[in-house]
């Protein structure tokens, strides 16, 4: 998933819970306190954590048969390289 997003998470939670087998949240934000009510990932304890990191590791809790990483990068970057 390129980017975060509250729409996005609950899309790749969709895809997670069957077994989609691999995914990849690219994002270089950190949670903010706003996130907090907008993303269903995200706790106050996730404050200032990269958001990327805290959506993966949150999915791949849902289902252990599914591996979840992050990267911590602008999307640009990243479609760049």
């Amino acid at each position: 998933m390129l980017g975060t997003s509250s729409a996005g998470s609950e899309t790749l939670k969709n895809l997670v819970l069957p077994a989609i087998g691999k995914f990849t949240v690219v994002c270089d934000l950190n949670v903010l306190e706003s996130d907090f009510g907008n993303d269903f990932f995200v706790t106050r304890e996730d404050i200032d954590r990269p958001k990327a990191q805290v959506v993966a590791e949150m999915l791949s809790e849902m289902n252990p048969d599914v591996v979840g990483d992050h990267v911590f990068d602008s999307v640009q970057h990243f479609i760049d390289t």
